[in-house]
């Protein structure tokens, strides 16, 4: 079969390899994109519709605006259309999209024309017409139909956590201006031609929750060195102190509260210490009383985002042992009778309960994009839904009115360095090194300081990745049914080790691709593996403790036991143990090897942020607290010899989300490689038909 690659520019498409590359290097783009561009070289001068678009990416399924307009931006960003004068695709409105520059085929070198688009066209119909006989057949027995959908809100930023009055009339969010301001409470109803500001001050906010009768709403306000939640008329007026909480929601994106349908009482997410996992506290609005409702085991992120039911008699929520792995939970208000309700060991992005209290909608990956999905209360059937996103889906359903709106939420998370000379010097030392049009997490520097591996999921899942230190000569070195966490160096930089968030097992595989290899006997199973100074022995997590076992072994042995361990790093002289305990811990710990002794070294991580972290030859480099007055969080520099903590730079934007930032550190200590959440856009869009 004749390779067949379309050129464009300096662009060339290679059809069945299914890459893009400028110049012949490579250009990285989700597979998504990618077709979506093979629409638009296929059609060459044509227009393209966005129903046309849609009919082919998205065959059966309702797509939201803001999905397309993502998969046309990312292409736009893969192709720097527009950057430097280039133009590639131009936006038609009212009409579609268009290519503009000649597309050309090897060898023939003829121009795509429109003979060759009607017969693709003639193909696709015949496609389209089995895709919808399949979905008929499927929308008839299994999947759930909503009805319209229009856009509520397209405003400059993040719109997120929206929350719907029961009348489903009014909606309150959080809208965050590309970081020009804090984000701020506002409320967007049928009289509003623009939504309006509910909370007022210089504070960010988080967590809107209507009252009953929709006159008053709920949020949580982020002080420098405490949380309040606090109660407001919607129209405007004073607000009113609730409940003092645990200072730290850093990292997680979810509503953290909700307002009883009784009117007197909120259920909100919160926890007592920083070694607690989050659980569920009812608090009395008269008198700001609290009771406990669960309390998840510590060595988990905890339970967070909870929903009364319709009648108020239950309670829901998603139980997080880490970002890749939620379930929804319910319990009744006695905290007595709780239940799980999925078990897919899938990202919950957000979920409500229907109007009639027999389900709970939510949002999921469970088939790799993010999609509605319907959950039975009282037998845990799930039924599939006709709504997807490549991002996040936060919802909110009306108690009446069968609405639901939706946040399709947008995070861009890349790689940054820091320059800690410059930075020391009061200048700006950041820069970005890997932006793609995926997500870019966890990276870590090899000990010749040559390269980086880090976690992607720019082919369409996520795997582990090898590039430069400067982002170049990017390559994919696993793939497939293998789930990789996080990537750790041997000693000599030439492999790396990681372990799958399904089965736990250990691999290595060489640092220019190839198959993994299975390290460790049957038993050896868990998380966060890494080589010793030596590469002869591996060093994992499992039980909640620091195990060893030599490589090319079959039986571990516990060598540090502990009440829960995360990120471990050796200190800089080989002769001791760096490592963090529980997923919201906010302490660093010590283990030596020599005498065994385990020691505290600092109290003052970033709650959740356990592996943003690393040491170098004098002290520690960390995540905390700022300590300017306006509060947020700082990279900080811990000395070892008892001197006080120096804040070397401010942590810029959004922080990312808990289990997606790893901090390691040149050799040279110059540079600081870490996890940014870049300018991101997410909107509210209104869907009508939710029984």
């Amino acid at each position: 079969m004749q390779q067949e690659v379309f050129h464009f520019g300096p662009f060339s498409a290679d059809v069945q390899l299914r890459t893009l590359a400028r110049d012949s290097s490579p250009v990285a783009v989700t597979p998504k994109v990618f077709d979506a561009l093979m629409i638009f070289l296929k059609s060459s001068n044509q227009v393209v519709s966005r129903e046309e678009l849609c009919a082919h990416l998205w065959p059966g399924q309702v797509v939201t605006d803001a999905n397309v307009n993502q998969h046309i931006s990312m292409l736009r960003k893969a192709l720097g259309d527009g950057g430097s004068g280039e133009r590639y695709l131009v936006t038609l409105p009212g009409r579609g999209y268009q290519w503009v520059v000649p597309v050309s085929l090897p060898h023939t070198h003829e121009t795509v024309n429109v003979a060759w688009r009607l017969a693709a066209l003639a193909a696709g119909v015949v496609l389209m017409l089995g895709a919808l006989a399949y979905w008929s057949q499927r929308r008839s027995t299994a999947q759930i139909e909503f009805g319209q959908r229009h856009s509520l809100t397209r405003l400059p930023g993040s719109e997120y956590q929206p929350a719907l009055t029961r009348d489903g009339a009014k909606v309150a969010f959080i809208w965050d201006q590309d970081g020009a301001n804090n984000p701020a409470v506002y409320v967007r109803g049928p009289e509003d031609d623009e939504p309006r500001k509910v909370s007022e001050g210089r504070y960010e906010h988080s967590s809107p929750a209507w009252s009953p009768d929709g006159r008053h709403l709920a949020y949580i306000r982020y002080e420098a060195s405490s949380l309040r939640v606090v109660v407001t008329p919607e129209r405007g007026g004073a607000e009113r102190e609730i409940v003092q909480l645990y200072r730290s929601r850093y990292g997680l994106n979810c509503r953290h509260l909700d307002w009883s349908p009784d009117g007197t009482k909120l259920v909100v997410d919160d926890k007592e210490s920083s070694s607690q996992a989050f659980g569920l506290f009812l608090v009395d609005i008269a008198t700001g009383s609290r009771t406990r409702l669960t309390r998840p085991p510590d060595a988990i992120i905890g339970d967070v985002d909870p929903r009364f039911s319709p009648d108020g008699q239950r309670v829901s929520f998603v139980r997080m042992a880490d970002r890749f792995r939620q379930e929804l939970w319910i319990t009744d208000l006695s905290g007595g009778n709780v239940k799980q309700l999925t078990s897919a060991d899938r990202t919950i992005s957000g979920h409500d309960w229907s109007p009639d209290g027999r389900r709970l909608f939510f949002g999921s990956n469970r088939r790799r994009e993010f999609e509605v999905w319907s959950a039975n209360v009282d037998t845990g059937a799930v039924q599939g839904t006709n709504l997807s996103s490549a991002n996040p889906l936060q919802l909110s359903v009306g108690r009446s009115g069968g609405r639901m709106v939706y946040s399709d939420l947008q995070q861009d998370l890349n790689i940054w360095k820091l320059d800690l000379e410059a930075a020391r010097h009061g200048n700006n030392g950041w820069s970005r090194v890997i932006s793609s049009t995926g997500e870019e997490i966890l990276p870590f520097v090899s000990p010749d300081g040559k390269r980086l591996c880090y976690r992607s999921d720019r082919s369409g899942e996520g795997q582990l990745w090898v590039s430069g230190v400067d982002g170049g000569r990017a390559m994919q070195v696993t793939r497939g049914a293998i789930h990789p966490v996080a990537c750790r160096w041997s000693p000599d930089s030439s492999k790396i080790v990681f372990n799958d968030a399904l089965s736990q097992r250990l691999y290595v595989v060489d640092a220019e691709g190839g198959t993994p290899q299975i390290l460790g006997g049957s038993g050896v199973t868990g998380g966060h593996p890494m080589f010793d100074a030596e590469g002869q022995t591996l060093l994992y997590n499992a039980q909640g403790s620091i195990w060893r076992v030599p490589v090319g072994g079959t039986t571990g042995t516990r060598i540090v036991a502990a009440d829960g361990v995360h990120q471990k790093v050796f200190a800089a002289d080989g002769r001791s143990l760096y490592y963090t305990r529980t997923r919201t811990g906010t302490t660093i710990w010590r283990y030596d090897l020599a005498t065994k002794a385990t020691a505290q070294v600092i109290d003052g991580l970033l709650a959740g942020y356990w592996g943003a972290w690393t040491p170098s030859r004098d002290g520690i480099y960390l995540l905390a607290e700022s300590s300017q007055p306006t509060g947020g969080a700082a990279v900080v520099f811990h000395p070892l010899n008892g001197a006080p903590n120096k804040e070397i730079a401010r942590f810029p934007g959004q922080l990312p989300p808990i289990g997606t930032s790893s901090w390691s550190l040149s050799p040279d200590e110059r540079y600081l490689y870490c996890v940014r959440v870049d300018v991101s856009h997410s909107d509210l869009t209104q869907v009508e038909g939710v029984r």
